[in-house]
């Protein structure tokens, strides 16, 4: 048995019979013209599970100017000022300044926790257009049937295939139950996987979104990790390079410690022959001593010539006077001779 039947656009109760509404649990009748309203709570008055509400629904919340006017096929009729060309003979009795409730706003579908066998009638003519372009079909999750009634002065336009396309994309069954003289229904079934559905689809986009950030994260990396090998390569060219300079600086090194081992060996040379130097000097400082001293018994030697030349001259002066003025002995003269000659001898030894 259908359990809630939501029928926006009901008009003045034309395209409802009882025993439609008696087929419900409950009915929510929702019309825009409030003579529409009379006329539906008259007709349904002894229907407990009948709700009529007057409200001005649309694709979005704002103030609009809405017609009342007559014709010949629909008394009482309510629409929009773009319908009103479909009906050459309608006459507008009275226009209204109404708020505009946006069809995603309605709260009427919070008041139900199952969606099985609830039905939703859209008979709201060109408004409907807007209204499903712009639908949510979130709010559609209290909602099995969703009936499309469209008037058939609305030819199959693009804004048509567009609402169909978007219904299609959503719905699970589509069928087109019946057209007459001036509307055409259409009858969607929505399935409870439809949100299952819809997450998968948001999960497969966001793995797709997130494999393409991968990708691009990866291509990243990977022109990252060219940038890398390319200065791995540069720095191990320059550290060929500082090899080579080290095995240079390696091989100077090497003739440094070789140089300072043969500075070392002629560093003790030196020291050796300083040492010997400075015994040299020592030795050369006790003969100049020695000199010194040398020199010092040379004057003295040479003093004491000095004297004996001046003993021998006086002698040799002495021996001439006493052989002038005496005729000395020949023992004498010989033991003189003897001391002369002993002093020429002493002398030439001391020279």
């Amino acid at each position: 048995m259908p359990n809630h039947l939501w029928y926006f656009g009901a008009g003045n109760g034309e395209f409802l019979s009882k025993f439609t509404i008696d087929s419900y649990k409950s009915v929510s009748l929702l019309e825009c013209n409030p003579l529409n309203c009379d006329v539906l709570k008259f007709k349904f008055n002894d229907n407990l599970n009948v709700q009529v509400e007057n409200i001005v629904i649309g694709p979005e919340n704002n103030k609009s100017t809405i017609y009342y006017f007559m014709n010949e096929h629909l008394d009482g009729l309510c629409e929009f000022p773009s319908i009103i060309s479909s009906f050459p003979n309608a006459k507008v009795y009275q226009t209204k300044l109404s708020d505009v409730v946006a069809f995603n706003d309605y709260k009427g579908f919070d008041n139900y926790i199952s969606r099985d066998g609830n039905v939703l009638v859209l008979d709201v003519g060109d408004v409907g257009d807007s209204i499903i372009e712009n639908i949510s079909f979130d709010v559609l999750d209290k909602v099995e049937w969703l009936v499309w009634v469209r008037p058939v002065a609305r030819s199959r336009d693009d804004q048509f295939l567009k609402c169909l396309k978007i219904l299609k994309e959503n719905a699970l069954i589509i069928t087109q139950k019946f057209s007459q003289s001036l509307y055409d229904v259409y009858y969607f079934k929505f399935s409870q996987d439809r949100k299952n559905i819809d997450n998968l689809s948001k999960g497969v986009s966001i793995l797709l979104s997130e494999k393409a950030n991968r990708e691009t994260i990866v291509y990243k990396l990977k022109a990252e990790l060219q940038k890398k090998d390319a200065i791995i390569q540069k720095l191990s060219y320059e550290l060929n390079e500082s090899q080579e300079s080290l095995d240079k600086m390696s091989s100077l090194l090497l003739n440094i410690e070789k140089d300072r081992d043969l500075v070392c060996e002629l560093k003790v040379k030196l020291l050796e022959k300083n040492k010997s130097i400075q015994e040299c000097f020592e030795k050369l400082k006790e003969k100049d001593n020695s000199l010194s001293k040398l020199s010092l018994k040379l004057e003295q030697s040479l003093a004491l010539i000095e004297q004996y030349k001046i003993d021998l001259d006086k002698k040799s002066n002495l021996l001439l006077k006493l052989e002038e003025m005496y005729d000395l002995k020949e023992s004498e003269k010989i033991k003189l001779q003897i001391d002369i000659e002993y002093l020429r001898r002493k002398l030439s030894y001391i020279n």
